[in-house]
This record gives C-alpha cells, structure tokens and sequence, in this order.
C-alpha cells in the first residue's frame, strides 16, 4: 500500500523551513512532487548564488599579485603599525589595513625586534600601490564582460510567473502575494557593490575571508 501523499500546505511549510538546507531540500525534491513556484524559487536562488560565487572566485584570483606584494611588503615591517608610516593619508590607510586583516591575518611581519630598512619598505609600499591600480583596472574590465544573460534570465522568470504559480498551487491571490518582493536584475553596478574597486576609503569585502576558509586556503 503507498504511503498517503502530505497535504500541499504542510508540504510548503517544510520546504520553507528546509530551504536553508540544500540536502535537506534535496531530499524533499525526491519525496514529493514539488510545486512549480517551489522549484523556480530554488532555481532563481542556485543561479544568484552561483553567478556570485564564479564572480567572486574571479575577484580572489585577480587579487592574487596584490596579496603576494602585501606579504613583500609584510617582510619589510616589523607589525602592522608600522603601515601607516608608508600609508599616511586615512582613507588608504584603511583599505591597506582591511587588506591585511581580512585576507592576510597571519602576514609574515619581520617581528618587533627586526630593524625597520625604511627604504626597501618604501619601495615595496609602492609596488603594491601599483598592484592596487592593476587590480582594479583589470576588474572593472572583467566586470563589464560577466555573463549576466543566464542569471538575469531566471530573475526574469521568476518576477514574471512565480506568482502565478504560487496561486495555482495555492488557489488564493492574497496567500500568493503574501512576503512577495520582485528580485533586482544583476548589472555591474550590482557585481561593483558586493566586490568593489578597492581605493582609498573602500574595504576588502569581508566574506573573501570566508571565501578562503572555505576553499583551505
């Protein structure tokens, strides 16, 4: 005898609940037909969160010469209070140490007890001005040619008939339109504010430190 099918409400209420966990999602995809609003939501959700890991696997890697100056310069300086020395106006004092902080916390600083070679620090303070200057010129040209016909395909989509969908599967406009907000279509200036040019002022976003603790490295 086949196990009864749940009733279609308690049905959304344990993907609701589940949607946070993608094997548990999995999971009730396989034991349940799932409505269509439901999988489109799931889909919409995939798409986001892949376009924004491949573009911020990208940003990571473009950042690569930045960091390995920042450890040249590291090995110049006794600590991290000695960067404002090379770093003295505010604004780029604070992107430097945002820097550090958040993808180098274990930079191989020289220790307190190395004598500070002011010259050579300073030569490597600038190397990585330099690096600054590259990375950001080289993002912004990658940025403009991300593919963003995919993803913004499925927002359209979404916008367009999740709520149709909900109300079939509900049969009731008002429980449909309940919490629905239409998702922003992703541009460059989307991709810019979640991973930015890094000048004076700005600030490594926080969750490449997370990115890094993700993949070892």
């Amino acid at each position: 005898m086949s196990k009864p099918r749940p009733d279609r409400s308690a049905l959304d209420d344990e993907l609701l609940m589940a949607s946070v966990e993608d094997d548990a999602v999995r999971l009730l995809l396989g034991r349940y037909d799932v409505p269509a609003y439901v999988r489109r939501g799931l889909r919409v959700e995939a798409a986001i969160r892949d376009f924004f890991a491949d573009a911020t696997r990208l940003y990571r890697e473009l950042l690569e010469p930045v960091l390995a100056c920042a450890r040249a310069l590291a090995r110049q300086l006794p600590g991290p209070d000695a960067l404002a020395c090379h770093f003295p106006e505010p604004g780029e004092q604070h992107l430097i140490q945002s820097l550090y902080r958040t993808l180098l916390p274990t930079a191989p600083w020289r220790g307190s007890s190395a004598t500070h070679a002011h010259r050579s620090a300073h030569a490597a303070a600038e190397r990585l001005r330099a690096a600054l200057v590259r990375f950001n010129r080289r993002w912004q040209a990658q940025v403009a040619e991300l593919d963003y016909a995919a993803v913004n395909r499925e927002i359209d989509g979404y916008n367009r008939y999740y709520l149709i969908e909900k109300e079939c599967a509900l049969r009731s406009r008002k429980l449909a339109a309940r919490g629905f907000r239409p998702l922003e279509r992703i541009t460059p200036a989307t991709v810019l504010e979640r991973l930015p040019i890094l000048e004076p002022g700005t600030a490594v976003p926080e969750d490449l430190a997370e990115s890094d603790r993700s993949t070892g490295q």
